[in-house]
């Protein structure tokens, strides 16, 4: 911006902005208005929200052992809880993501899903589907968003889901009868083992929305009885997809979206920092950026707490 000249009154008068500081507050509030930042801005603000669930220091641990520890949180009117497994899961993390990415597969993954499918455009970073469940008379239909954020200083995938997204561009088939479709909120940080070391730990942290009060003893006393197998359940999911003639290392090696390729750099960031495993977790510091967005955090309350 040129200079003014002598005598044109380059100094403001008392009370006025100065003339660089009213230009870059427009280019701002123009930037705000912008679509782009709105996306973004709705972005960070999911995935912040992500990372305080996943660090909740009220939990008490229902199980522990050299490869993994089960955690609660009951909130104190018993309407909601929170889980948090950290599983050291013995595959890349190709192959740990594949069984819940590739829909097609996802029943031969997980025994309990009848079917699952797309219900709008996807990439590896970005998708919406729909599983259906079915539990002797019990039906569930899951309508999810994932959204992924891959790291490359450090080196990690965060991974939020969640049934509570905009829905416009979204196929979404008309329920069945007598299914219902429960709020779903999950987040998962994935981190390469490093250090050269193969492998990675999940930590995945699920909020479950009772809707009516359900005493703490009693859910510490089912977890505590489940846990070993939803643990179990979480590591062996993932070695399926090592078999070179599973579907997963077909889809791996097809690639179609590029989403592989990106995992493996960034456990190529990974390989150069300390391993990390279920018992050496970092903190929340983890997340820290000298320069950030600070937007209104997503409302992760579950219906019944609104």
């Amino acid at each position: 911006r040129e200079a003014p000249k002598e005598g044109e009154g380059g100094e403001p008068k008392e009370g006025e902005e100065p003339a660089v500081e009213a230009g870059a507050a427009a280019c701002i509030e123009e930037l705000r208005a912008a679509e782009l930042f709105k996306v973004v801005n709705d972005r960070v603000a999911q995935l912040d929200a992500a990372t305080e669930i996943l660090y909740n220091d009220n939990m008490k641990t229902l199980f522990d052992c050299e490869y993994g520890r089960f955690d609660i949180c009951v909130s104190p009117d018993g309407r909601w809880f929170d889980y948090r497994m950290t599983v050291d899961i013995e595959a890349p993390l190709s192959e740990a993501l594949s069984t819940g990415h590739e829909m097609e597969y996802v029943p031969q993954a997980q025994p309990l899903v009848n079917d699952a499918e797309f219900i709008g455009e996807y990439s590896g970073f970005n998708l919406k589907f729909i599983m259906r469940l079915a539990v002797l008379i019990f039906k569930a239909e899951l309508v999810i968003e994932i959204v992924r954020h891959r790291d490359k200083r450090f080196g990690y995938v965060l991974e939020v889901a969640r049934s509570e997204f905009p829905q416009e561009n979204v196929n979404l088939p008309k329920k069945a009868w007598g299914a219902i479709r429960p709020w779903i909120y999950t987040t998962n940080l994935w981190l390469p083992r490093g250090n050269g070391q193969s492998g990675c730990t999940i930590v995945q942290v699920t909020r479950v929305d009772c809707t009516m009060s359900v005493p703490s003893w009693v859910l510490n006393f089912v977890f505590s009885k489940m846990s070993t197998t939803f643990i179990n359940d979480l590591r062996s999911s993932a070695l399926k997809a090592l078999s070179p003639t599973s579907p997963w290392a077909a889809k791996i090696k097809e690639d179609q979206h590029g989403f592989y390729a990106e995992l493996r750099k960034v456990e190529e960031v990974a390989a150069e920092r300390e391993e990390v495993k279920a018992t050496s977790v970092p903190g929340i510091e983890l997340f820290d950026r000298p320069w950030r967005l600070m937007p209104d955090l997503v409302d992760t309350r579950p219906p019944c707490s609104r």
